[in-house]
């Protein structure tokens, strides 16, 4: 900034008042002026750091400009006064600015690796072919539709106001069968897709969403049906003192589930049951051990996504 300021204030030396009539220097220095003083007006409504771009592009000619000077200089006095002046302006003008833009001013990007870490987690859930449900978008792949706020909101503003069935976007996502989601701008849709969500998928401790099922049961006995969406290897996880048959089974964790109703029946204590799907690795049919379904190894595989 400082250089760009030097590189006007040699120009305005030089060409004075007819700047403005200049054919390059008033282009130049005319719409960064303007821009410069609407922007700084306390009227001026959403001034974000991108929109001084206009004013940087034009500065930065008049910076190239001033620097060209300071070495033209420096050549022609070859002492050791512009010497150390061109040393000061190139470190001020390009050294500096790169350290401080690349140590201080862009630290490691933690949304993208979240992003990363996210998108690990749902292909190492998924297998070949298999849907993901994922309601918002992956910072890692750019650009993306959904970055755009007014597009989303105009979405959910159709899915409120029914010009996008709710019903079909469930009827959707049970075609789909995914196996992992995360909920993000899903979270905010009340109404059946929130209730299919919490039907068909539980939450893990870092929000995503795994085909399964949680239960609260209380103490005693008694039976209940839960509902399952995608067939495959679940783990089965429960409250200590408590049994639990499957379908009349006592099955061993990890076991393999079809789709579709299941008995549960419990004994003992009060706690909670959680059935959930393994990731994708552990879901082929010569992974862990455990109880194959009627039809052989060909029915264990999950179902694909047709979509």
């Amino acid at each position: 900034m400082l250089l760009g300021l030097a590189g006007v204030g040699m120009t305005l030396r030089r060409l004075g008042w007819r700047v403005l009539q200049h054919p390059v220097h008033g282009p130049l220095l005319i719409p960064p002026v303007v821009v410069t003083s609407i922007l700084l007006l306390p009227s001026t409504p959403a001034v974000y750091s991108y929109t001084w771009l206009p004013v940087i592009a034009s500065g930065s000619l008049y910076a190239g400009q001033a620097l060209v000077a300071a070495v033209h200089r420096a050549r022609a006095g070859a002492g050791t006064r512009w010497t150390a002046l061109l040393t000061l302006v190139v470190l001020g003008a390009l050294v500096v600015p790169v350290i401080v833009v690349g140590v201080l001013a862009l630290p490691p990007n933690r949304d993208n690796e979240a992003a990363f870490r996210r998108m690990r987690f749902e292909l190492a859930y998924a297998c070949t072919g298999e849907a993901v449900l994922d309601g918002g978008p992956l910072a890692v792949f750019r650009p993306t539709a959904l970055r755009y706020p007014s597009l989303v909101r105009g979405l959910r503003t159709w899915i409120a106001r029914g010009v996008i069935p709710s019903e079909a976007l469930v009827h959707d996502l049970w075609r789909a069968r995914a196996p992992v989601g995360v909920e993000s701008r899903l979270r905010d849709l009340e109404g059946p897709i929130s209730a299919f969500i919490a039907r068909y998928y539980v939450r893990e401790p870092d929000g995503l969403l795994v085909a399964g099922a949680s239960v609260t049961l209380p103490g005693g006995a008694g039976e209940v049906d839960v509902d399952l969406l995608v067939p495959g290897r679940y783990e089965i996880a429960m409250t200590p003192g408590i049994r639990v048959l499957i379908d009349g089974v006592a099955p061993p964790s990890p076991t393999w589930l079809s789709g579709g109703y299941h008995r549960i029946a419990w004994s003992g204590g009060a706690g909670t049951l959680r059935l959930a799907i393994l990731p994708c690795a552990q879901r082929r049919p010569d992974a862990s051990p455990g109880p194959a379904p009627a039809g052989g190894a060909e029915a264990a595989l999950p179902l694909h996504a047709s979509r």
